[in-house]
């Protein structure tokens, strides 16, 4: 399960502390593509956000699709290197 809209917002709090915590990092939050929005309406929102074209619901078992889904997101994990 990929975490919906409550996920999102029961893990507001953790950015303001770690914004705190390490000033100088960037934090960046990787959510499913459709809370994006939702996630930069938070009180605090991550500096950063990654939107994951991923539905847990169709997506359910090992698919070409679902591997070039992965070597996409890979990808933007290792850009914040």
């Amino acid at each position: 399960h990929m975490g919906g809209l409550g996920d999102l917002i029961l893990s507001a709090p953790i950015y303001p502390a770690l914004a705190k915590r390490y000033p100088r990092h960037e934090i960046v939050l990787l959510c499913r593509a459709p809370l994006t929005e939702a996630a930069k309406l938070l009180p605090v929102p991550p500096q950063r956000l990654l939107p994951l074209h991923f539905d847990p619901h169709v997506w359910d078992v090992p698919s070409q699709e679902l591997d070039g889904l992965v070597a996409v997101f890979r990808q933007s994990m290792d850009q914040l290197r």
